[in-house]
């Protein structure tokens, strides 16, 4: 039987760049060294105190929340704008490219759009699974009811649990199982 081996940098991996404060209509700033196309991004300013930005493929690219507030999603033409093969695509948008801002990215990498198994009581109106790495981003709408089921698809129960709502101002809901150990 073959093994294949999985590093954390695989699905995971940070990236430090510098801004340089170019517009997408002028090519914008391409940041690259990721390893992979991701699939969630977390951004935040290293020398300055800009907001925590996050932006996944599932929402889609210019789409932005933000892990120290609970306002509602915006959108930015000038943020992220493209996932690449090896990193991302940013405008001039000082949350992620000022000319002289520094800044960190954390970026993972989810995986595929198919595959819901089960009956859920909520359909995702998308999403992104990878069991191998543990991640999985949806989008979907809530139905009211307690105790509904979402698929997450990544065949065990998850450690870790993260919502945002998106369309109005509503606190982060986490879940954490502290039993990991």
């Amino acid at each position: 039987m073959a093994y294949i081996s999985f590093q954390p940098k695989d699905f995971f991996n940070t990236v430090l760049y510098t801004g340089n404060g170019t517009a997408i209509g002028s090519g914008g700033l391409a940041v690259s060294g990721v390893g992979f196309q991701p699939d969630f991004n977390w951004t935040k300013a290293r020398n300055n105190a800009q907001m925590h930005r996050l932006t996944d493929s599932v929402r889609g690219t210019t789409k932005t929340i933000y892990s120290d507030d609970s306002s509602a999603e915006d959108t930015y033409a000038e943020g992220l704008t493209l996932f690449s093969s090896d990193g991302y695509t940013v405008g001039n948008q000082d949350g992620w490219n000022n000319s002289s801002y520094n800044y960190a990215s954390w970026n993972w990498k989810a995986g595929t759009t198919t595959g819901i198994a089960g009956s859920p009581s909520i359909t995702p109106d998308s999403y992104s699974f990878n069991a191998t790495s543990g991640c999985s981003i949806i989008k979907y709408t809530g139905n009211g009811v307690s105790g509904a089921t979402l698929p997450h698809g990544l065949g065990v129960a998850p450690d870790c649990i993260i919502v945002k709502g998106t369309s109005a101002s509503e606190a982060w809901a986490t879940y954490f199982n502290i039993w990991l150990m």
